[in-house]
């Protein structure tokens, strides 16, 4: 008999028998029987549902497997479809031409590998050389040859496909795509549907799907004049030029990495956060009607509170000019300049700032005081950086250090509010630190030798990563400061001292308004050239106690 209608008839029977005023020695001890046998085919009919509801999980997920492998082979079946289509196309274009046509190799996006590949007289030139080039003989009044711009906008599409590696994470390599699309901000009301138009041009270039329909057209043939056609892609240049710029500042920031980004989508920005948590009590049984009314119930109820970060945009920029003269004479040397001074050199500012950013004039800014008062253009005046926290904002978040041993890391996160509770979590925090504080930790006796440090001791590979499971971030723009962690910019003798912060990362946030934005201009009326670089963010904290800071350290 099954154990469920077992299971039935042995409560049915229990039921009639616990109903009679008196029973028999016989049925005693048939009830006593029956009572005994219930526990042991309850448990048999638990198990049954077990593995009948296991049974139905397994078919439910066979089902949903079945499905995606169906949608996968749907996909495949039309991806071969378009990739013969397009071939079929390309040959037919080439045939027009008189060329022959290079057998097909699948590659991805139903583009011939072996007509993208071709070599190149700008294959040397970087992609940020060949956009700014461009844009230079643009801003001359010159027209780029179709071949430059093919050979552009092939390194586009390349770049499109790559993938940088940012940072770590447990353990494993964070990596994200070389153009950062959502910092591209597209045309306002753009219709993702119809990207491309119906006589070949591109309407928005600087969305996913626009730079690969633009890739696809400007490999084809030669009958297209790419530069003087509007609308087609020459927009992508100067948005080009930009994700360039915001790949190498990703890549050479150290300390912006490490910390929560969001745009901004006006200025100022109030970012919402919660507050006070709600409250849990002991809650009573309900035992009457009464009790089911909310405000009557066992419950006591509580709010949780809401809070919000005020984000406001301070403007970080530069700009270059250079003669006709000099661009006839000597761009091609300068392109590669140009690169690396706008956009490394903007990616260490930006670090910069970040750290020690203070937005206070006259003598009293942590980044030039003591004696003189900072410049109104300073750049150090657009944000209240990590450093300003402790050291002005919440100044019991700081200490005097001294002598720098192991203890001071352990006394600093312990100054991250109420009894450092936001620096209990390892895998929340980050330490930022000057270079000659991070020379000094290498050699804590602590971290020095195997028998203290196991196979990570600094005396074999010379570096310290991480202490106490956070990671250490050592940054050149983290300057060295006076005896209370300001940078003296009048005495720059008096600044001889390290220090070093603590930063919970999930409470502190950099808000963008603008990203790193590049520009070439012409200026006709005196036959010169410009090059402006500009950003516009903020930097925001949830609460006090987010940034420790250890300062007046021996180096």
């Amino acid at each position: 008999m099954d154990p469920k209608q077992k299971l039935a008839d042995l409560k049915a029977r229990i039921k009639v028998l616990a109903f009679k005023a008196e029973l028999s020695e016989e049925e005693g001890k048939e009830l006593q029987v029956a009572m005994g046998a219930v526990e042991s085919l309850q448990a048999q009919v638990d198990a049954q549902a077990r593995t009948e509801a296991e049974e139905a999980a397994r078919l439910a997920a066979d089902e949903a497997a079945k499905a995606d492998a169906k949608a996968v082979q749907d996909k495949l079946v039309a991806d071969q479809a378009k990739l013969a289509e397009d071939q079929a196309k390309l040959e037919a274009d080439r045939k027009a031409l008189g060329r022959p046509v290079a057998p097909s190799t699948g590659a991805p996006g139903g583009v011939d590998s072996a007509v993208i590949r071709v070599s190149s007289p700008f294959d040397r030139m970087d992609t940020m050389d060949l956009a700014l080039k461009y844009q230079i003989l643009k801003a001359q009044g010159q027209q780029p040859s179709d071949k430059w711009y093919r050979a552009l906008v092939e390194r586009v599409g390349r770049m499109a496909k790559e993938e940088d590696t940012i940072g770590s994470k447990f353990g494993e390599p964070v990596k994200v795509s070389a153009i950062d699309w959502p910092a591209l901000t597209p045309r306002a009301n753009l219709d993702l549907g119809e990207v491309a138009g119906d006589q070949g041009e591109i309407k928005d270039p600087v969305t996913e799907r626009g730079i690969k329909s633009l890739h696809n057209i400007a490999i084809k043939a030669d009958e297209l004049v790419y530069t003087t056609q509007a609308n087609a892609g020459d927009e992508w240049v100067p948005t080009l030029m930009n994700a360039q710029l915001w790949r190498t500042v990703r890549l050479n920031a150290a300390v912006l990495g490490q910390l929560e980004q969001f745009d901004m989508p006006s200025q100022p920005f109030e970012y919402p956060t919660e507050s006070t948590d709600p409250v849990f009590y002991k809650v009573a049984e309900s035992t009457n009607e009464a009790q089911l009314v909310i405000d009557a119930g066992p419950f006591v109820d509580s709010k949780p509170g809401t809070a919000k970060i005020t984000f406001s945009a301070g403007k970080l920029g530069a700009i270059s000019y250079w003669s006709e003269e000099q661009e006839e004479d000597g761009i091609i040397m300068a392109e590669p300049q140009f690169r690396d001074q706008y956009g490394i050199k903007f990616a260490h500012v930006l670090d910069e700032v970040l750290l020690s950013g203070d937005e206070t004039t006259g003598t009293a800014n942590i980044s030039y005081g003591t004696g003189g008062s900072i410049g109104t253009s300073s750049r150090y005046l657009i944000i209240d950086g990590l450093r300003h926290e402790p050291l002005v904002t919440t100044t019991a978040d700081g200490r005097d250090a001294g002598a720098l041993t192991i203890d001071d890391f352990g006394a600093t996160v312990a100054l991250m509010g109420a009894a450092g509770k936001f620096g209990a979590n390892p895998a929340d925090l980050v330490w930022f630190m000057d270079t000659g504080v991070w020379h000094k930790a290498r050699l804590l006796g602590e971290v020095l030798t195997q028998d203290k440090f196991g196979a990570l001791a600094t005396v074999f590979n010379g570096q310290i990563g991480a202490l106490f499971g956070s990671p250490i971030v050592a940054s050149e723009d983290y300057d060295i400061t006076n005896t209370v962690g300001i940078i003296d910019g009048v005495t720059a003798t008096n600044n001889t001292k390290g220090s070093f912060i603590a930063v919970n990362k999930r409470g502190v946030k950099v808000g963008w308004r603008r990203r790193p934005r590049i520009r070439v201009e012409r200026l006709p009326f005196s036959e010169a050239v410009y090059i402006v670089a500009s950003a516009r963010l903020d930097i925001g904290f949830k609460s006090a106690g987010m940034v420790a800071m250890s300062y007046n350290i021996t180096i």
